[in-house]
């Protein structure tokens, strides 16, 4: 039992490094602070499936579309009672969206989230 728990801890100690190294993990992060897109281009590789996870750190609600990649709208509220399609609210310090995206052919996609009236967009490139 101890053999197989200490090779699993290897594993999650390892796993995270692969990224350091150049070996495709699977993930890409956008932020939004301060009603803009961090960072705003981001390449993922062309044919393989990816977890895009956005992270809301703004004060009100977050509407984001990318109409090629399937999301006609998603909402990142500011809160969890947050009702109202835009509310100004305090933020949670784990809003978040984690979107799991298929292959995608080589190009150029455009995500776009209309931050409080000054829209925002970020290009992410498949090669």
């Amino acid at each position: 039992m101890i053999r197989k728990s200490g090779a699993v801890f290897l594993a999650l100690l390892v796993l995270p490094g692969c990224a350091l190294f150049g070996i495709e993990t699977g993930y890409r992060k956008l932020t939004i602070r301060d009603h803009r897109f961090e960072p705003t281009q981001i390449t993922v590789p062309e044919g393989y499936p990816f977890i895009l996870t956005i992270d809301a750190i703004d004060d009100r609600d977050l509407v984001i579309a990318a109409p090629e990649l399937g999301i006609s709208v998603l909402r990142i509220p500011a809160s969890p009672k947050s009702l109202s399609p835009i509310v100004a609210s305090r933020p949670s310090p784990s809003r978040s969206a984690r979107i799991p995206l298929g292959a995608l052919k080589a190009g150029s996609y455009q995500i776009t989230c209309d931050c409080h009236g000054r829209p925002t967009k970020v290009i992410l490139v498949a090669e």
